[in-house]
């Protein structure tokens, strides 16, 4: 399989200590993320609005959303980073934005707000707490026609052959320095990685799991969504790629998919813990779970083969659970 160049916009080493600054860099570079979120911006914030940016990190968005017209912007994070926006856009001569190193949960704003900004989207877009953060902030604080940045995410998912994936996951099924590692292997399986997947290592179609309306609805983290398909070719399963789409809202999408240009989220790959051959049109049935943001269980059939995977599973504690054990 194909992974794809990394986009040279992504930094070619990791900060060291403090790393506050430098993951922030991490996430300004990624030009298709940022540029995506300012086009919205421009087009969603109105002249006179009230704004609030959650998770303001940086403070790029919130000086974005000033910039459009803002009347007065809101900038929270909960995260010492919100000091370094703040000076940021002090040394910029950006008037009209008020930082406050808060949590969401205790921010008090004082009057509603027409936008709600928030770059929350996590591993799958939903792993993490940031969405239930901004429905709840939305709630308390967001005028009645209000708009939110994103609008709406679609979580999209299909089968992949992904031969070199699979192999790193499964690394610890080699001995090394003389000792048998496949209790570890157990617990690798069962967690979740980034990756990038070529088209071609698609088996089937791309096909919506679930949208999450973020104007509207509210989020528990929690979602339990199924689909089925009929791969288009013959192949090994190794597992499923995971990406999204966020309507970020005034006709701005921002698509993970294979073949788009690479993000920081690139998909996600769900792992098989072991491959499954099938021919073409063979029947493939996804069931994902989602806990509280936290967990992710993926289980189905793959022809009449079933699978049962979670990241319960991958944490060493489960070492002492019966379902790994029974394996």
């Amino acid at each position: 399989m194909a992974r794809g160049p990394h986009p040279t916009t992504f930094l070619p080493m990791a900060a060291g200590y403090a790393p506050l600054v430098g993951h922030h860099r991490y996430l300004l570079d990624d030009r298709v993320r940022t540029a995506a979120f300012l086009r919205a911006i421009a087009r969603v914030v109105r002249r006179g609005d009230a704004v609030a940016d959650l998770g303001t990190g940086t403070g790029v968005l919130a000086i974005a959303a000033r910039r459009a017209g803002a009347r007065a912007v809101w900038a929270i994070d909960h995260d010492p980073i919100v000091r370094v926006a703040a000076a940021i856009a002090r040394e910029n001569g950006i008037d009209g934005i008020t930082f406050l190193e808060q949590h969401s949960k205790t921010v008090v704003l004082p009057e509603p707000i027409d936008v709600l900004i928030s770059e929350c989207l996590g591993p799958f877009a939903i792993g993490g707490t940031m969405i239930r953060a901004v429905t709840e902030l939305r709630a308390r604080h967001l005028a009645a026609g209000g708009r939110v940045i994103p609008r709406a995410i679609t979580l999209v998912a299909a089968p992949v052959e992904a031969p070199a994936d699979h192999a790193h996951v499964t690394g610890f099924s080699r001995r090394r320095y003389g000792l048998d590692w496949a209790l570890a292997n157990r617990l690798a399986t069962q967690n979740i990685y980034n990756t990038l997947f070529a088209p071609r290592a698609l088996l089937a179609a791309g096909t919506a799991l679930h949208t999450i309306d973020l104007e509207t609805q509210a989020w528990t983290g929690d979602v339990e969504a199924s689909i089925e398909v009929v791969a288009t070719r013959a192949g090994r399963v190794h597992g499923f790629a995971g990406w999204f789409t966020a309507d970020l809202g005034g006709g701005v999408t921002l698509s993970t998919a294979p073949g788009k240009p690479p993000t920081i989220w690139r998909q996600v790959f769900l792992p098989l813990e072991r491959p499954i051959t099938i021919r073409a049109r063979t029947p493939i049935r996804l069931t994902l779970r989602c806990l509280g943001g936290e967990h992710f269980d993926w289980t189905g059939e793959i022809g009449r083969r079933p699978f049962a995977c979670s990241t319960r599973y991958s944490h060493p504690a489960a070492l002492t659970t019966e379902p790994l054990l029974a394996r």
